[in-house]
């Protein structure tokens, strides 16, 4: 499933390179959140922050909405502006994710 979705955003031509890096690190940030469980906020998200750099929240609301509309995760609730509460679509992606970050490590 993301192998497929990496696939789709790189033979895109029209795709910039920040692009691309928004996309890769959304995918960081969603390996990060398996951690936090099916549920999970933003201010979560960042106080696990696996990028080099810290990350805005702004940032962070921008991977979240690349999450969703490739339908990786769905937004529960967004009405307080520094935060988000989020979960994974199909629970089986966050424990294979899961599952790869404790294998890896």
């Amino acid at each position: 499933m993301i192998d497929k979705f990496l696939k789709t955003i790189t033979n895109k031509p029209q795709k910039r390179p920040a692009e691309l890096e928004a996309c890769v690190k959304a995918i960081v940030m969603m390996k990060a959140a398996t951690v936090l469980g099916d549920e999970f906020d933003l201010k979560g998200l960042k106080a696990v922050n696996p990028l080099r750099y810290p990350e805005t929240i702004d940032s962070l609301k921008q991977y979240i909405k690349l999450l969703e509309a490739y339908d990786f995760i769905e937004i529960l609730d967004e009405t307080d502006k520094d935060n988000l509460i989020c979960r994974f679509n199909k629970p089986f992606l966050r424990e294979t994710l899961y599952q790869i970050v404790l294998f890896r490590d």
